[in-house]
């Protein structure tokens, strides 16, 4: 294997390129903090680059999400305490390669005029350095992926070429998805990554920080990168529609964010689609539902009242319409186990704790209020376990409405928790205590409704009736 296979390309793309117009706009025209393009190419060429591209942040100031890792890094770069390795964790796109690459950016920065003879925090993005970084073109700024290059020779052939003196500040090495690296790869690395050459820089990522060896983690400095709130997902995703002369409602903003689970990448990949399928129009609230295969909020608020009451054929027709207009058997659960989730910090007095807790003129607060008085925890939890083991049944199932189905009437005969299965000694052998004076109502057990077993039977056969209607059930127990 050739030793000069990673580090430098041939010989005929050493020369640098003339300028395209992404390079010779200033900084603040190509800085992804103030949601300016700067693609790879001309946003005008015919190859489309997508959002999470050319949006990109550029600088520590344009991550967003991430103060903790933001203040460190500047205050590192400032005083010149700066570590030999740095370890970047976290879940996708919260900004791992990103932050590698502005790092790079720091620590090879010459400046406009080539003031810079020392790393700088705010890296001016028009010197030589920071533009070749950018193209990814610098030889010695290598990112590689570990995925891929994973095997002992491949970092022996790395530790090879690190040993020369690099023209620029630094020479810095990128490993992506570090944790894909083999065991021997890892221990080739671990004499060079605790002594390396003074002008020698690691940077790694990684999703799985847990198959890291110890050995590895100890001659780190590790930064976790965390996941966006779904406030600033949605601000800056609207930011990005605007720039993109688009009008993203509100309400779609907050529905992507949510969808995007924290990570700035997938919200940018489905702000991309919502921009498509809007067709140069407004992006509303029912464009990003259908997308998403979501159902309204007020159609979940009276699917899940009619599990509770245990109306099955209304529960169950409904649930099949839903399903027929797009709707996602998965995505229907997951609203449930929102709600269950808000119930249960209402129950216990801590829904100010909530992320994203209803407001108070929320149109279903009425909903909350009335199930708050018929659920407690034990009955909560209850349900939630039934819907998570649903989740799971969903994705082996060959059906999938026959298996949302099947779900909701485990919710249905879920929501009575007491029965009359229960030993008619058991009250006398063990009396509830009553409750204290100036008691916490929410804190009590309220008394369950008991709801008839031969009624939901009825009900089944009416809402399949082509299928053979169900046996009338008994008290008995088998």
């Amino acid at each position: 294997m050739s030793s000069v296979s990673l580090l430098h390309p041939p010989q005929g793309t050493m020369t640098s390129s003339p300028p395209t117009q992404n390079q010779t706009d200033p900084p603040e025209e190509r800085n992804a903090g103030n949601l300016n393009k700067n693609s790879d190419q001309d946003h005008t060429n015919s190859s489309y680059v997508a959002l999470a591209r050319r949006y990109r942040p550029q600088t520590l100031d344009d991550l967003i999400g991430q103060p903790a890792l933001v203040s460190t890094l500047s205050y590192a770069l400032k005083s010149g305490r700066l570590a030999h390795a740095f370890l970047l964790s976290g879940v996708r796109g919260t900004g791992k390669t990103s932050t590698a690459r502005i790092l790079a950016k720091c620590l090879n920065c010459t400046g406009e005029n080539q003031q810079n003879q020392s790393p700088t925090s705010s890296p001016c993005l028009t010197c030589n350095s920071c533009k070749d970084i950018h193209e990814k073109r610098l030889l010695d700024v290598l990112e590689m992926d570990a995925a891929s290059h994973n095997g002992v020779d491949h970092i022996r052939e790395l530790i090879d070429n690190i040993q020369y003196q690099p023209q620029s500040r630094f020479r810095i090495i990128i490993l992506d998805e570090v944790h894909m690296l083999s065991t021997a790869a890892f221990n080739a690395l671990l004499k060079t990554l605790e002594e390396p050459p003074a002008f020698v820089k690691f940077i790694f990522a990684t999703t799985n920080i847990e198959k890291l060896p110890p050995t590895i983690l100890s001659r780190c400095q590790r930064f976790d990168l965390h996941r966006v709130s779904q406030e600033e997902l949605a601000s800056h995703i609207s930011g990005v529609a605007q720039k993109e002369h688009y009008t993203l409602q509100p309400d779609a903003a907050q529905l992507l964010a949510r969808a995007a689970e924290g990570s700035v990448r997938d919200a940018l990949s489905l702000l991309d689609r919502a921009l498509t399928l809007s067709q140069n129009q407004a992006v509303s609230k029912e464009n990003v539902q259908l997308m998403l295969g979501l159902t309204g909020d007020a159609e979940i608020f009276n699917l899940f009242d009619h599990a509770l009451n245990a109306r099955t054929h209304d529960l169950l027709s409904n649930a099949r319409r839903l399903f027929m207009t797009g709707a996602q058997p998965q995505q229907i659960l997951k609203d449930f186990l929102r709600i269950i989730h808000h119930l249960t910090l209402l129950a216990v007095g801590t829904q100010s704790l909530e992320q994203n807790a209803p407001e108070q003129d929320d149109p279903h607060n009425d909903y909350y209020q009335k199930w708050n008085q018929q659920l407690d925890i034990p009955r909560l939890s209850r349900l939630w376990s039934i819907i998570i083991r649903g989740l799971e049944d969903l994705q082996k199932a060959p059906d999938a409405m026959e298996a949302l189905d099947m779900i909701l009437m485990r919710i249905v005969f879920a929501a009575p928790l007491t029965h009359t299965s229960t030993p008619a000694s058991t009250p006398a052998s063990n009396p509830s205590p009553e409750p204290h004076e100036g008691k916490n109502p929410q804190d009590q057990n309220l008394q369950k409704t008991h709801i008839p077993q031969d009624s939901i039977a009825k009900d089944v056969s009416q809402a399949f009736p082509l299928s053979t209607a169900l046996p009338p059930t008994t008290s008995e127990n088998p």
